[in-house]
């Protein structure tokens, strides 16, 4: 099993169980900057060229937890760190207060450390926490900007498409006329 490389030198950050395999690690990248795909594993098998029971075998045999509970572990975490409170996250994710907080501590155990220190005024995010956030608005931001650079080079390829074509209808018309 593989793990988030840490995102920073010195003290060791937490590292959210990741798979070696680059399909599943794609995967877990699409997922961790966009925690509200709900794209099923059917689908995500699909898109790898596998089988959704084939998909998830190796997810769990290389990250130790099924997609289903790593998926919802990530959600909460990602819910609780911007809304501040177990109760608010719960409410956003149309959940328990319970089961939001089962969900932070099982995270919490699967890192070894704790992400948020739990105040009377709610959940502030530890060091360790705020790495595992930062690492979400890395990829999140880093998901934006190919979607951006995408569309730029589609519109410069359509303008400069446009250009071209008066070109190419006026050098046709001069062939035509040195052949005619």
């Amino acid at each position: 099993m593989s793990t988030v490389p840490p995102s920073s030198v010195g003290t060791p950050r937490p590292r959210l169980p990741w798979p070696r395999s680059p399909q599943l690690h794609h995967l877990c990248e699409t997922l961790l900057s966009e925690p509200a795909d709900d794209r099923s594993a059917d689908a995500w098998a699909r898109e790898l060229g596998w089988s959704g029971r084939t998909l998830l075998r190796r997810f769990e045999s290389e990250v130790g937890l099924s997609l289903r509970a790593w998926r919802h572990r990530l959600r909460v975490f990602l819910a609780v760190a911007r809304a501040g409170t177990l109760s608010g996250a719960a409410a956003q994710l149309n959940l328990g207060l319970a089961t939001v907080s089962r969900r932070i501590e099982r995270l919490e155990g699967d890192i070894g450390r704790p992400l948020f220190l739990r105040q009377q005024t709610g959940c502030r995010l530890t060091g360790d926490g705020a790495a595992l956030r930062e690492r979400a608005d890395l990829e999140n931001q880093r998901k934006r900007l190919a979607r951006d650079v995408e569309q730029a080079r589609r519109f410069a390829n359509e303008r400069l498409l446009g250009e071209l074509l008066p070109v190419f209808d006026s050098l046709d018309a001069g062939l035509a006329a040195a052949a005619g």
